[in-house]
């Protein structure tokens, strides 16, 4: 959707998918929160169902590749958007020989398929330190 300069609907309504079609969303819980609102958006401007699913980004690596049985053997089916919170590992998907440092070829699952990584964001972890703390407690 192009929001530079404000947002103009009619025009980003003619880059939505048909009427009734479906995307499905898959993977972390970190980048769950990203793409609550970015739904809500793309909602607002195009008549598609949206599917969210959070259950990490290895899932959410798992299906954007077609891996369609998890360890269970419980099937799987394809997602449209993998949310992850690292990089892809060489046992996913690899951009060796490729030009682009955000194309991606699946190991794993379909590896016919080709994925376009966008970074949105960097996270980490926070660590808070007490002055004069002289037990350690575990949470």
């Amino acid at each position: 959707l192009g929001l530079e300069g404000g947002m103009d609907i009619e025009s980003d309504r003619t880059h939505c998918p048909p009427a009734g079609s479906s995307l499905s969303i898959h993977g972390s819980t970190a980048a769950l929160f990203v793409a609550l609102p970015w739904e809500e958006l793309y909602k607002s401007v195009c008549s598609v169902d949206v599917t969210i699913n959070a259950a990490g980004s290895k899932m959410g690596g798992e299906r954007i590749c077609g891996k369609t049985e998890d360890k269970f053997k419980a099937q799987q089916t394809r997602v449209d958007i993998s949310l992850m919170s690292r990089p892809w590992k060489d046992t996913e998907a690899s951009n060796e020989g490729r030009a682009d440092d955000f194309v991606f070829d699946c190991v794993q699952g379909d590896s016919s398929r080709s994925v376009v990584q966008v970074d949105i964001a960097l996270d980490g972890i926070v660590m808070a330190v007490v002055s004069g703390l002289t037990t350690l407690v575990y949470l």
